[in-house]
């Protein structure tokens, strides 16, 4: 049995493949798309209002329907700590310091690519992600982390004292 809310088609019955009540999966027969209540609702509250009605239709019980979409909060960065590593982490950007031992090419808004400063190579395999102060070669020693195991890595080669 299908309901209509706000001009919108859900289902009210178990799905044939697996009796989840929340839709058909893209291999049952009965299959449509999720729907796009946010095209019939002219304000956040009715955008609001018809998510929880779709919601009650699909048979979730009343105290078990999740958050609403926009209410979840962004996962946020983790913080670079407020410890001796921290402080240092906060202190050195990675670029700056990665610049030092290889030319830094940009290939995207927070990432920059270059040659690895642990191993030699031809090919740029080593990337630097601005927005998290991360690395990560693909190449042959392929590992990661942050600036402080990037001198690490420089030390145990031999390349800073």
């Amino acid at each position: 049995m299908d309901l209509s809310v706000c001009g919108v088609t859900t289902l009210a019955g178990p799905c044939v493949l697996c009796d989840q009540l929340s839709g058909h999966h893209a291999a049952c027969p009965d299959y449509e798309p999720p729907p796009r209540y946010y095209l019939y609702t002219r304000s956040p509250e009715e955008d609001r209002l018809a998510w929880l009605l779709i919601k009650l239709c699909q048979g979730w019980p009343a105290d078990k329907i999740p958050p609403f979409p926009r209410d979840i909060a962004p996962k946020s960065l983790p913080s670079a700590g407020t410890g001796l590593f921290g402080q240092v982490k906060a202190a050195h950007a990675i670029t700056e310091f990665a610049g030092r031992f290889t030319a830094l090419a940009r290939t995207g808004p927070e990432r920059l690519k270059g040659c690895c400063p642990i191993h030699t190579e031809k090919t740029p395999s080593f990337y630097i992600y601005e927005d998290s102060q991360r690395w990560r070669c693909f190449g042959a020693c392929a590992e990661g982390g942050d600036v402080i195991t990037l001198v690490q890595r420089l030390m145990d080669k031999g390349v800073l004292a």
